[in-house]
């Protein structure tokens, strides 16, 4: 098991990556902490924020890409807590890992944010 692997930074959102190997697949898990210092400024968020103040999330839809962007099938995936995603790699698949690979995930929404004493 490895944890809190930081793999991109963007819109004051840090993506941090969480991989176990459960035995019946690989695990990855995408993990977000925000950087919101700034008075204003932006952040992701794979979620809709409605305006009664209740958030709920987007489907999860994870294209995983061997190292020659050929796709290939996703296991089990998940969306949550906060602005996280997962998904597994059956053992079938994980010899197109070997090398590494690309997830393709379209689920986060760019969100403006504004401190309350700025209104």
């Amino acid at each position: 098991m490895k944890q809190d692997i930081r793999v991109a930074e963007l819109h004051n959102t840090n993506l941090l990556l969480d991989v176990l190997n459960r035995g019946s697949d690989i695990y990855f898990t995408f993990r977000t902490t925000f950087s919101m210092e700034n008075r204003s400024g932006v952040f992701i968020y794979n979620g809709i924020f409605h305006e009664d103040g209740i958030s709920t999330y987007t489907s999860a839809n994870v294209r995983l890409f061997d190292k020659n962007m050929k796709e290939f099938s996703v296991g089990q995936t998940g969306i949550g807590p906060g602005a996280s995603f997962s998904f597994g790699i059956d053992p079938n698949e994980q010899k197109l890992i070997r090398e590494g690979f690309y997830v393709k995930y379209d689920g986060f929404n760019v969100y403006n944010y504004m401190k309350d004493s700025d209104l």
